[in-house]
């Protein structure tokens, strides 16, 4: 997930550089640390406050159902907004049991027990993944039914990406997965999704890695596929931007793998967006990797798909919900 450019808020221009607001998945991983974090007792440990002093390195609290070890003094400094490398904040982990209590507003999106941990799931995981700050929980009632709730979250930057994994996320690994396969091999494989997001600032988005190893380990893998079903105040990095900061596409209307996007690329992350934003999409993988091969972008159809990855990069609120989900070919 690398340095993914925001449209809500201001940019600063300094000739034609766009510097974005500490949004981030970097640049070369392009890479902020996506490794899942351990839910942690959190009993006990004080809430943060804007107006608490926190003097000592190694204070704890608690903040949107997550807990925080601050580095230095801080105060008035929001653990969500400030956590990660060189920051006065590091992400501890998400508290075990908290969201549950919001249960009850999670069946009006259709949802079970809201919560901060992972489901295991056999062929699948459907993983937390607050390495932005989190804030939100995740439920899920079968294939079909899933999702995430995020009411309170109002960030400049996306907080997490809770999503259903089939293969392996960093060292977790779904069970059976049918994963790793080298592109070559893939054939007709295939995913369908149908969703729907309320929040103000989001995108509901595939993350489909490759690497040249079949078995990366504990980190991320090189090559990161995204497609992009539906957002609102957000876009993909890309290698250049216009005057207003607007992301420029590498190519417009190109129709592969059964569905016709708008195909971003930095680095070794490459973007997929439909022309048409939609709630609900249903392409072939394979055709789209091998586009990826043919610009020189992935190096080679030998390289492997690691994981399938589907979910939301969340910045700002709302209810996320999937009521169709599936994966076939493999």
């Amino acid at each position: 997930m690398k340095t993914k450019i925001l449209s809500i808020g201001a940019f600063v221009v300094l000739i034609g550089v766009l510097i974005a607001i500490s949004c981030s998945k970097s640049d070369d991983k392009l890479a902020v640390d996506k490794k899942l974090k351990a839910a942690v007792s959190c009993t006990g440990v004080p809430t943060w406050s804007a107006s608490t002093i926190y003097p000592n390195a190694g204070m704890q609290v608690q903040y949107n159902c997550n807990l925080y070890r601050n580095n230095w003094y801080s105060q008035n400094q929001n653990p969500a907004q400030n956590s990660g490398p060189y920051q006065v904040w590091t992400l501890v982990g998400s508290c075990t049991g908290c969201g549950s209590s919001s249960s009850s507003s999670s069946s009006s999106s259709g949802g079970g027990t809201c919560v901060t941990s992972d489901f295991s799931l056999g062929q699948y995981f459907y993983m937390m993944d607050a390495w932005g700050g989190g804030g939100y929980c995740i439920w899920y009632n079968n294939m079909n039914s899933w999702g995430a709730n995020a009411p309170n979250v109002n960030s400049t930057s996306i907080v997490g990406y809770p999503a259903m994994v089939r293969g392996c996320h960093w060292s977790a690994c779904s069970s059976n997965s049918g994963l790793p396969k080298q592109i070559s091999a893939l054939g007709s494989l295939s995913t369908n999704w149908t969703q729907t997001g309320t929040g103000t600032a989001y995108d509901a988005a595939y993350d489909i890695w490759f690497d040249a190893a079949s078995v990366p380990g504990n980190r991320a893998a090189t090559y990161e596929l995204m497609v992009w079903l539906n957002w609102t105040n957000t876009q993909p990095i890309a290698t250049n931007y216009d005057a207003s900061g607007n992301a420029v596409p590498f190519a417009s209307n190109v129709s592969v793998g059964g569905a016709t996007f708008n195909v971003y690329h930095r680095g070794n992350v490459m973007s997929f967006l439909l022309t048409s934003k939609s709630n609900s999409i249903n392409f072939s993988i394979k055709p789209l990797a091998d586009y990826c091969v043919s610009k020189g972008w992935i190096s080679s159809s030998s390289v492997y798909l690691i994981s399938i990855e589907a979910g939301w990069e969340i910045i700002k609120g709302g209810n996320y919900t999937t009521t169709a989900y599936g994966i076939s070919g493999l």
